[in-house]
C-alpha cells in the first residue's frame, strides 16, 4: 500500500485520536535547536502529532512534508503548515528553505535502495542550514518487535 493513498491511515485505523496523548521521545528532545523559532521540517509527519507537540512547546517556524493528501488535511485541521511530497529528491531540489532540523521517522526504509544516498546528500546540501541536524528513525529489525515491523509495514 502506498503511503500517498487516501485510505493509508483509515486502514490501518489511525486517526489524529490514537496521538492524542502523545508525547515526545527523549531521543529528540536531546537535537531540538534551544531557539524555539528555528525552522524545524519533519519529512513524513503523518497526522502531524510531533509537529503539534513542538508547536504546543512554543517552536514556532514548523514545517510538515507528506505523500499523504490525507495527512497534510489532518495536519492543516491541525492549524500545521504542511507541504505534499511527490518525490523526495524533487522536494529537496526544489525548496528554497533552510532547516536547523530535519526530521524522517520510519521514512528512509520506504525509499528504493538506490535512492536513499542521494537524498541523503540532497537534504544535507539543500535543506540544512550551516548548524542543522538530521534525525533519521528507521525500524529495528533486531529488536524484539522486528516481527511486528515485518508484517506492519510491507515495504
Amino acid at each position: 500500500m502506498n503511503h500517498g493513498d487516501q485510505s493509508y491511515f483509515s486502514f490501518r485505523q489511525v486517526s489524529s485520536k490514537t496521538y492524542q496523548d502523545f508525547q515526545l521521545a527523549g531521543y529528540l528532545r536531546s537535537v531540538l535547536p534551544s531557539a524555539k523559532e528555528a525552522p524545524i521540517l519533519d519529512i513524513g509527519c503523518g497526522l502531524g502529532q510531533v509537529l503539534q507537540r513542538l508547536a504546543e512547546e512554543g517552536y514556532s517556524n514548523l514545517l510538515g512534508a507528506d505523500v499523504s493528501a490525507e495527512a497534510m488535511e489532518a495536519c492543516r485541521q491541525k492549524g500545521l503548515a504542511t507541504e505534499r511530497i511527490g518525490d523526495l529528491e524533487d522536494f529537496c531540489a526544489s525548496s528554497t528553505r533552510r532547516f536547523r532540523l530535519v526530521m524522517m521517522s520510519h521514512v528512509l526504509e520506504h525509499l528504493e535502495k538506490a535512492a536513499m544516498i542521494p537524498v541523503l546528500k540532497a537534504i544535507r546540501t539543500r535543506l540544512l542550514d550551516e548548524e542543522g541536524r538530521l534525525l533519521v528513525v528507521v525500524p529495528n529489525a533486531q529488536s524484539n518487535t522486528g516481527c511486528y515491523w515485518a508484517y506492519e509495514d510491507f515495504t
